[in-house]
């Protein structure tokens, strides 16, 4: 019994190694081969060791039950019974992932069915000597594997979605019979031999390394030298590091008064910068506030944002307006990027315009819910209360700070002053956050994130453990994004580039958890939620902190850059900048929202909203509702709208939100779209249907 129990851990063990190297080279390897910028991220290695841990264990318990299920029947003479069996948990475990995943595609039917005939074909060999005689061909895993996996992935994945699916079904037979014949040509080669667990499982290893050196070269960072053609500037010019954390809002720092102190470093790093406490995002989501960042101009000036209905897609910024990268690089600067955002900071948007060193890479998707064929999705779901981190899309805080590392090191090779710009996701949806604050959560409450679109379309809502859940996530990935910060402030003091560095670091917009009703930021709210947004500079030669008042804007940053670099300002730039002039606090700032979707059930997401700050007033005009006026320094939350059409002050404000609105130019398409690996990545974060 106990030989029995041994051999078949032994097969199992090897049949399971077999099908996750098979799985993993037709998922993440394929995915790899197909899309350019993804990469495995040393995090995900960890990820994947726990996936075929989770493989092996199961392959060696399945198999020694099997074993000794044999070895009680005394079936254990039959020739190949223990690889028979080892392969018959496979189809087992395959065919149930299916049944529990319905309704099916008609590829994944294909696979259902493939798997019961193995299933049944196994069990017939395992008491019929002459049936293992001529099924000992298909007992191999990777026959097995391929035969479970093929039709799927072949209709799913190998080719497009612009094949009819006729086509591809009969691809998929086709491979199906090409692997059947070429199993039973095999098994002749090797004179009806069955492979050891030996053979396979050292065949299975040989994958993995394969694989693994493949995305090792994948993974490796191109040249970050890049060609400067300018002259060099002043060598005591500033060199500019920009750093936006993604969805981070201002009252979640502890500098703005947050309880949780969710970032201690970014709290000391204040004691030596100026802490702007009233700075205004011009919109509620990434492509349009980075525009204005890059451009100093409103979104409806630089072209990067929504249409609104209906076109109802995101473009890129105007092929003519002038990034401050090409700005800076035109001078001489060395430019150079490391982004999280690979959806609105994708080339694509021309927001990558100037930068000689680009990388934009991101984590290869190791989640696969469209392909419920996978058996590592049902794996994925038992290793997820351990790490979220199989739901993460984007590099995280420790992958920026890496290679924000890297890139001081050569901006200080290069011996002239640079531009870095970095940027976070750590905080943004689907809160995957490499350390958690410890938080005792329902575990019901892990299921928010399947709910999210349907929060803000009003078919579902939030328990309140829900919520505290989604916030402990969203906070924990500020702390992370707050730890890589400071890890690559400290390389810039280590390389002797601190003091004579501007250090701007803010967000593009902010995060809702149902204060006025909305989820995350993906339904056009202009609340401080989502526009109140964190800005620290550290300017060059400051060594003592100091705090802001002052009502400021996005477009405020490039004119300031620039102010500091030397350069002269932009005419028509609507921003000022914040070193050498004081804009007085009656002056305005404006935002927009994105538009509306039409048809939604919610009517608080219809529309367009505006918005004007002026003083501590301000003012939301909404195309399909009331508008509302809070008076934010005794109203911070916005809970007392005290908008009235006969009051003077909100007929003023009415007025200058007007005159701005009517001076935007026409919206309308400019010279490019979104591309269309970026829009299926929308698709998925909830941003477009």
């Amino acid at each position: 019994m106990r030989q029995s129990v041994l051999r078949g851990a032994a097969s199992g063990f090897a049949a399971w190694l077999v099908y996750g190297a098979l799985e993993t080279l037709l998922s993440v390897g394929a995915k790899l081969h197909s899309q350019p910028d993804m990469s495995l991220m040393p995090w995900q290695w960890r990820l994947i060791a726990m996936l075929c841990a989770v493989y092996l264990a199961g392959g060696a318990v399945l198999g020694g039950l099997a074993g000794s299920l044999l070895a009680a029947a005394g079936r254990a003479v039959v020739p190949g019974a223990y690889q028979f069996a080892a392969s018959l948990t496979v189809t087992l475990a395959f065919g149930a992932n299916l049944i529990a995943s319905r309704p099916l595609t008609g590829a994944e039917g294909i696979a259902l069915a493939v798997a019961a005939l193995l299933t049944i074909g196994f069990l017939m060999a395992l008491f019929r000597e002459n049936t293992s005689k001529r099924l000992r061909g298909l007992a191999s895993p990777w026959t097995v594997s391929l035969l479970l996996l093929g039709a799927p992935w072949i209709a799913q994945e190998a080719l497009s979605s612009g094949h009819s699916a006729v086509w591809r079904g009969a691809a998929a037979l086709v491979f199906l019979g090409l692997v059947a014949a070429g199993s039973k040509f095999l098994d002749r080669l090797r004179g009806g031999r069955i492979p050891t667990a030996a053979r396979q499982l050292a065949a299975g290893c040989v994958v993995f390394g394969i694989f693994g050196g493949l995305a090792l070269v994948r993974s490796m960072p191109a040249s970050m030298r890049g060609p400067v053609s300018a002259p060099a500037p002043n060598p005591a010019s500033p060199n500019v590091l920009l750093i936006t954390m993604d969805t981070v809002r201002a009252d979640h720092l502890p500098m703005y008064g947050y309880a949780r102190d969710t970032a201690p470093h970014l709290r000391e790093f204040s004691q030596s910068a100026t802490l702007y406490t009233r700075a205004i995002a011009v919109s509620d989501y990434t492509l349009p506030t980075h525009g204005s960042i890059f451009t100093g101009l409103y979104p409806p000036w630089h072209g990067g944002l929504m249409l609104p209905p209906p076109d109802q897609f995101n473009q890129p910024i105007h092929p003519e307006r002038e990034t401050l990268a090409q700005i800076l690089g035109s001078k001489g600067y060395w430019t150079a990027e490391s982004v999280a955002n690979t959806i609105f900071l994708a080339e694509w948007t021309g927001l990558s315009r100037g930068f000689m060193f680009s990388e934009r890479s991101r984590a290869v998707d190791l989640s696969s819910p469209p392909h419920a064929y996978y058996l590592r999705e049902r794996a994925r779901v038992l290793l997820g209360r351990w790490s979220a981190q199989f739901d993460q899309p984007f590099r995280t805080a420790t992958d920026i700070a890496q290679r924000g590392e890297a890139l001081l090191d050569q901006a200080k090779r290069n011996s002239r002053p640079f531009f870095v710009f970095l940027n976070y996701m750590d905080a943004h949806w689907p809160y995957a956050p490499e350390a958690a604050f410890p938080q005792d959560i329902d575990e019901q409450a892990r299921a928010t994130l399947d709910l999210r679109i349907k929060v803000n379309e009003g078919t579902a809502s939030l328990t309140s453990q829900q919520r505290d859940f989604l916030i402990s996530e969203y906070d924990a990935g500020i702390t992370a994004e707050d730890a890589s910060i400071d890890a690559v402030l400290k390389r810039l003091r280590a390389l002797g580039l601190y003091d004579n560095t501007l250090i701007i670091i803010a967000s593009d917009h902010g995060e809702g958890f149902m204060e006025h009703g909305f989820l995350e930021h993906i339904s056009g709210a202009v609340y401080q939620e989502n526009l109140h947004v964190p800005l620290l500079i550290k300017y060059p030669q400051q060594r003592e902190g100091a705090r802001s008042d002052l009502l400021v804007s996005q477009v405020d940053l490039l004119p300031t850059i620039l102010d500091l670099a030397g350069l002269p300002a932009r005419p028509g730039l609507p921003g000022k900048s914040l070193r050498r002039t004081q804009p007085s606090d009656s002056d305005a700032v404006f935002a927009m929202a994105r538009p509306g979707v039409p048809g939604k059930k919610n009517p608080k997401i219809q529309g367009a909203r505006n918005v004007i700050v002026s003083g501590s007033l301000k003012l939301i005009a909404w195309t399909a509702g009331p508008s509302e006026m809070y008076d934010l320094s005794s109203d911070p939350g916005e809970e007392r709208n005290l908008y009235s059409p006969d009051d003077p002050r909100a007929i003023d404000l009415n007025q200058r939100l007007s005159k701005w609105v009517a001076s935007m130019p026409p919206l309308k398409r400019n010279a490019g779209k979104t591309d269309k690996s970026a829009l299926e990545r929308l698709r998925s974060l909830g941003y477009t249907q």
